[in-house]
């Protein structure tokens, strides 16, 4: 009896061989491709994707560049402010101060005057005790550099030079 029990399970019915069959259509089917649909759908999410990276690398490239451009004129800046100290004091009407020679391509230095922003380096008498302007030179300027790139404002420093003592 067992052997003949496991026998009808081997035993193909015209229901089984027509399951079979539809199985095989199916696996053949897969085997044939991608439906259109699923190439769309496969093709958006891609595109999705590329987007996505594409916008992060421009920000990152964005942002690399903004701090490049804030490095260069700070160096700027700083440099400037070096060689400020070590010139001499000059009183409001012998101005301005000497700028540095070494200024990098589309970069230029300002400071503010008395009257706005002035493509020179000049000092502002300041009264220390109000934190204004001074209406005479004393013994206190105020030196703000401000650093363009092309018309664009980068950075602004602000700084004090002192008349020394005789």
């Amino acid at each position: 009896m067992a052997s003949t029990a496991s026998f009808s399970k081997l035993e193909m019915g015209p229901r089984r061989i027509k399951r079979l069959v539809e199985q095989n259509d199916i696996a053949r089917k897969r085997e044939q491709g991608f439906s259109l649909i699923e190439l769309t759908l496969g093709i958006a999410f891609l595109g999705i994707i590329a987007a996505a990276l594409f916008a992060g690398l421009s920000g990152a490239f964005q942002a690399n560049s903004t701090a490049k451009k804030q490095t260069v004129a700070l160096s700027l800046a700083q440099s400037q402010l070096e060689d400020l100290e070590n010139q001499p004091y000059k009183p409001e009407p012998a101005m301005p101060y000497i700028m540095i020679s070494s200024i990098p391509n589309g970069y230029s230095i300002w400071s503010v005057g008395r009257t706005g922003n002035t493509p020179s380096v000049v000092g502002v008498p300041w009264d220390s005790a109000t934190g204004t302007a001074a209406a005479t030179d004393g013994n206190l300027q105020r030196i703000k550099l401000v650093i363009k790139q092309g018309d664009k404002e980068v950075l602004t420093l602000e700084t004090y030079k002192t008349k020394p003592k005789q």
